[in-house]
């Protein structure tokens, strides 16, 4: 069985850190559960924005990992950003 997420799926702000995640190589945590680019270059739109709420729904979608350095984006977190959808494959009972 298949499972599609397109990027219309996901809120705006989702979309955001979705995009800062990849674009950004990862998010740093800057206090308890508030994120930001990691590497987000001085005078992009997204430098400086702190997420809050967003990173834990896009964990769980598995568009986003932890990892040592923070929080990394995934293939399918990339491949969403780059191309407004991924399908994959998901195990029966688990859509």
């Amino acid at each position: 069985m298949q499972s599609v997420i397109e990027l219309a799926d996901l809120s705006a702000e989702q979309q955001l850190c979705l995009e800062t995640a990849v674009r950004c190589a990862g998010l740093t945590e800057v206090q308890p559960h508030l994120w930001t680019g990691t590497l987000a270059r001085a005078g992009s739109a997204r430098r400086g924005f702190v997420y809050r709420a967003t990173v834990e729904p896009l964990i769980d979608r598995g568009l986003l990992r932890h990892a040592l350095v923070g929080i990394l984006p995934t293939d399918a977190g990339i491949e969403l950003v780059d191309c407004g959808r991924v399908a994959r494959a998901v195990a029966e009972g688990r859509a």
